[in-house]
């Protein structure tokens, strides 16, 4: 099989190369996926730079889910045939034209979903759905802020959100991308490079705060949220993405950022009655795979009856993995960014 390894940290460029890997055969509760495209997350991004603790050992195949067909299933597996169309999440080694997972986390495709719509889901949509439907109980009227809403996870959450009755605010970094977010439906775009989205809220709510902030950013802004969470106000952090001020491994960035970031207090909590609720699916998956099932399932048949649809705009080449890299770590990018093994 082909697979796209990651042999050094640092910049996109020189990072991976593609290799020949030979893969074995399904164990009992396994199957073998031709893959026919994968997806590229911010947290591969961390791991290129080094800034990802779960990251194998270098030279590493990085990806967490894909898009393809059944060729070989094990002894055990009875819900999946070779030719199933299926998506699928994996425990990193995405990046290939071929594949091993267990079973439970495949899942067949609708025949209206093509493989781009269907590589945003294993990662970005059940992210999304559980932060709305685990994490926190949406209810019809709530105010919900949501971070990079023109991005992978952030576009499925505004459209559950909406979903849910939920009046949206999004952020996003350009203009560009405002008429990305009122297609999606959000009710307040703000971005916040050139406005405050606090002081935009304060004033757009007109004081009334949040009830939920999906924040894939973290870092030094998280106290300022806190203070735009009413009472109830739930404040579900799930990404990272303010550490990319660090790239190149500047040391002294990431410890900035770590000084500056918000620590907890139970009694602060509990003064406030506000709560922090932290979202690792990589944990989830691990230590709770029958939830991770189930939700993915869930989501299917919201995705079935029409109630979101993933937004892909960039696709890339086996061979142009480095300039699928840099377009997500810019920032720049819209939706999903897949990649494709043919």
């Amino acid at each position: 099989m082909r697979v796209i390894e990651l042999v050094k940290n640092g910049p996109p460029e020189g990072a991976f190369k593609i290799s020949e890997r030979a893969l074995p055969a399904p164990g009992p509760d396994e199957v073998k996926i031709r893959v026919k495209a994968f997806g590229i997350n911010f947290a591969d991004v961390l791991a290129r730079l080094g800034f990802y603790p779960d990251t194998p050992p270098l030279p590493a195949i990085l990806g967490y889910e894909v898009v393809g067909h059944v060729t070989e299933v094990g002894a055990n597996v009875k819900d999946l045939k070779r030719g199933d169309h299926v998506l699928a999440g994996t425990r990193f080694g995405g990046y290939a034209d071929e594949i091993l997972t267990q079973s439970f986390a495949a899942v067949k495709i609708p025949d209206e979903m093509n493989d781009a719509e269907a590589v945003a889901l294993p990662v970005n949509g059940i992210t999304a759905y559980h932060c709305l439907a685990e994490a926190v109980k949406i209810r019809k009227g709530d105010r919900v802020l949501v971070h990079a809403a023109a991005g992978g996870v952030g576009s499925i959450a505004v459209q559950l959100a909406k979903y849910l009755g939920a009046e949206v605010y999004g952020t996003c970094g350009s203009d560009d991308k405002i008429p990305v977010l009122k297609s999606l439906g959000v009710d307040y775009a703000i971005n916040y490079n050139k406005q405050d989205y606090v002081k935009e809220i304060r004033k757009l709510t007109k004081g009334k705060k949040l009830d939920v902030i999906l924040d894939s950013l973290a870092g030094p802004n998280i106290p300022k949220e806190m203070r735009i969470l009413r009472a109830g106000g739930r404040l579900v952090v799930f990404g990272v993405a303010s550490i990319m001020g660090a790239r190149g491994k500047n040391i002294l960035k990431l410890l900035w950022i770590w000084f500056r970031a918000k620590r907890f207090m139970a009694f602060d909590l509990l003064k406030a009655s506000k709560s922090v609720i932290g979202v690792n699916m990589l944990r989830l998956s691990e230590q709770r795979p029958e939830l991770m099932a189930e939700e993915m399932k869930e989501l299917m048949e919201l995705y079935k009856k029409g109630v979101f649809k993933p937004l892909v705009k960039h696709t890339f080449k086996f061979d142009q993995i480095s300039e699928a890299h840099k377009l997500l770590e810019s920032r720049k990018s819209i939706g999903k960014i897949v990649v494709t093994t043919d």
